[in-house]
């Protein structure tokens, strides 16, 4: 299958490309989007995350030079962050002006780790104002989602549970609830922390 470079960025003394992989004229078949990380004179690039896809989506690189970060978004779909520490977006939400997002280190698939670091963090709609959010949470793996409780104003982050036949449960009170984010940011499991200050 033909791969195609759709997207370039240069942050630092790295470039970067979005590929795209597949039968671009059968939108029907899966389509791999891969980011390489290319030194300045592109010679040497290496693989540093993928997606596959049903179908060709718009995608695009943008950078933080404040924080030396890049994004890959998917369809405005945060999906991968590169920077001192490298992560795979889970699950983000918007909620009023800001948008928070679970990212997972080393990325799922990406190293032989038996046990990921979990990150919460709350960004400006533009993805330049990035903090870290007083949260860390280690595990095997597992799929996430973030909510917001309108009436308590906070946030809170649940671990999906799965049925007898590995499906995702529908109802969110058979999941499990990890971390709520308001003024006094809170833990309700092991392996979960608020570092202080």
């Amino acid at each position: 299958m033909p791969e195609k470079i759709l997207n370039t960025t240069k942050l630092e003394s790295y470039y970067y490309h979005i590929s795209i992989k597949g039968a671009l004229d059968d939108i029907s078949t899966r389509t791999i989007y891969t980011l390489y990380k290319c030194d300045i004179d592109n010679l040497s690039c290496q693989k540093i995350f993928y997606d596959v896809y049903n179908s060709i989506e718009p995608v695009s690189l943008r950078k933080n030079e404040e924080e030396k970060e890049i994004y890959f978004f998917r369809n405005d779909n945060l999906l991968f962050v590169d920077g001192g520490q490298p992560h795979e977006i889970l699950t983000n939400k918007q909620f009023g002006d800001f948008i928070y997002y679970l990212g997972v280190y080393p990325p799922y698939g990406s190293s032989s780790e038996l046990e990921y670091k979990y990150i919460l963090y709350k960004c400006d709609l533009s993805f330049v104002g990035c903090r870290q959010l007083p949260f860390y949470y280690t595990d095997t793996g597992g799929n996430f989602s973030l909510l917001f409780d309108e009436e308590l104003k906070q946030l809170k982050l649940y671990k999906l549970q799965f049925n007898d036949e590995n499906v995702l449960n529908q109802n969110v009170e058979d999941d499990i609830l990890i971390y709520t984010l308001d003024e006094e940011p809170k833990c309700y499991v092991e392996r979960c922390d608020v570092p202080s200050g």
